[in-house]
């Protein structure tokens, strides 16, 4: 099996050097600003023009995929629609990961960051983020992507997860017995600006 490198920070999206930036939403998350989280306000507010203008609906299995440019440090931008939280489940929360993780595969991405906000509350958030991070690792490890490097993953969540964020690298850790799983530690305010 594949040797991932998988790590869970605090640090906001945008601020990751990576080959790739996945994230995911819920329609009710973007049309009311909340998500999504570790992004500029220019892209914030595009991606709220373009659920507006109806050019993207934020659907369940819609991808919308953008370029980083001078707002990101990863020069592609996935953004996976998951719908309506109402309609969510586990299983179908899986098939968009898996999906997303594929497509990400197909460009040639083997370093990642993830955005997957809490869904279904803070008491199942770390379930939600282990079962993310074994699927995109069983599609990436299905994929033909290089193989001179490890695949990384970078799990960006909000501060006030990282006990939810320890409990899932745990879990993640156990089943894959021979990976690095990291949880980095909340950085100071301060230190944000020269990221």
């Amino acid at each position: 099996m594949i040797k991932f490198d998988i790590r869970f920070t605090s640090r906001p999206i945008r601020t990751l050097w990576c080959q790739a930036a996945l994230m995911f939403a819920c329609k009710e998350a973007v049309e009311s600003g909340v998500e999504p989280a570790g992004v500029d306000k220019k892209t914030a507010s595009y991606l709220q023009y373009l659920l507006g203008q109806r050019f993207w609906s934020c659907r369940q299995g819609e991808k919308l995929l953008l370029p980083g440019e001078d707002r990101l440090k990863a020069p592609k931008l996935l953004i996976k629609g998951l719908g309506s939280l109402e309609d969510l489940d586990q299983r179908s929360v899986s098939e968009e990961v898996r999906e997303a993780a594929k497509a990400l595969c197909g460009l040639g991405v083997n370093d990642l960051a993830v955005r997957m906000p809490p869904l279904w509350g803070r008491g199942a958030y770390a379930s939600l983020l282990k079962d993310t991070c074994l699927t995109i690792v069983g599609a990436l490890s299905e994929g033909e992507g290089p193989s001179d490097q490890a695949p990384r993953i970078i799990f960006c969540l909000d501060a006030v997860f990282l006990e939810e964020a320890q409990e899932a690298a745990s879990e993640v850790k156990e089943a894959l017995e021979d990976c690095p799983v990291i949880v980095e530690e909340a950085l100071p305010k301060s230190s944000e600006a020269f990221l």
